[in-house]
């Protein structure tokens, strides 16, 4: 049976950025707080955790990248929420947002995890925010810790 590699999530030599979208502050704010409490968790010292934000799910592709490329980070976290209103908005802003963050991390090697909600309903958005290990922002912190350390040992 071949060996399955595996990134650990030991973050405690790792430098994460965490971008938050304000759209929708009161679900990305639950999102950041729970990416970096869990980037705490694994060993990220505050020190090498930088958090910015940005004011929308779109503006997150550009920043991501920018951090990305600047060899500053190992991993980059972005969280946001967009929530389905009675246009098509919804749909642009969903597709330009993961498709930028995609193309950023592609581009520039470094993991980018998407923390992204994209919901139907406020409630929804809500479920996924919450304190705890169901936050979306924490799960998006634990897979770009895994990342980053997978590709660091594929690396060497």
């Amino acid at each position: 049976m071949t060996d399955v590699s595996r990134g650990s999530l030991d973050g405690s030599d790792l430098k994460i950025a965490v971008i938050q979208s304000r759209f929708n502050e009161s679900v990305t704010e639950s999102l950041l707080q729970g990416a970096l409490e869990a980037l705490e968790e694994m060993g990220v010292g505050k020190e090498r955790m930088q958090a910015c934000s940005v004011p929308g799910a779109v503006e997150l592709p550009l920043v991501a990248k920018r951090l990305a490329a600047s060899g500053a980070f190992d991993a980059i976290v972005v969280v946001g929420a967009v929530i389905r209103g009675e246009t098509s908005h919804y749909d642009h802003v969903c597709s330009m947002a993961a498709d930028g963050c995609r193309q950023a991390s592609l581009d520039t090697g470094v993991p980018i995890a998407f923390g992204v909600l994209t919901c139907d309903t406020a409630d929804q958005a809500f479920a996924r925010c919450a304190p705890g290990k169901a936050n979306k922002g924490r799960e998006a912190a634990c897979v770009a810790v895994e990342l980053a350390n997978l590709l660091r040992e594929k690396k060497a």
